[in-house]
């Protein structure tokens, strides 16, 4: 004759689902790293954008000067590359035009990444007029 045995059943009635937290959590756990990472890697990316940014700006800026040149114009736009935050902006590429009107310069590169197989472009440009003596 056989028995059976009678479930187990926890405070509410409902039988115990007994290692279903471990189950979810290894379910989840990845979903909430990537979701992570992809919050930071797209901090990462704003940050290098806003200083290739600022790099062409203060480029534009040197290079609008009276007697500069776009030589002036890049080497302010790299020198600001090359100082703190600027690591995040790999293989960081300048160049600038002079008219005798407008100068214009143009920051790109890469930003640092943390998630693979990933590749951010950067290209961010700032124009200002020339200055003239008057």
């Amino acid at each position: 004759m056989s028995t059976l045995l009678p479930h187990h059943r926890d405070s509410g009635g409902r039988a115990r689902e007994r290692g279903s937290v471990n189950i979810e959590i290894v379910l989840l756990f990845p979903l909430v790293i990537a979701i992570v990472l992809g919050v930071v890697q797209t901090g990462l990316w704003a940050y290098a954008r806003n200083v290739c940014s600022i790099a062409a700006s203060e480029g534009a800026r040197v290079g609008a000067d009276y007697l500069a040149t776009a030589a002036d114009a890049i080497g302010a736009a790299r020198d600001l590359l090359d100082g703190p935050g600027g690591g995040l902006v790999i293989d960081p590429t300048v160049t600038a035009q002079r008219g005798t009107t407008v100068v214009s310069v143009t920051c790109s590169g890469h930003a640092m990444t943390i998630v693979p197989w990933v590749d951010l472009p950067i290209e961010q440009s700032a124009q200002l007029p020339v200055e003239r003596e008057t």
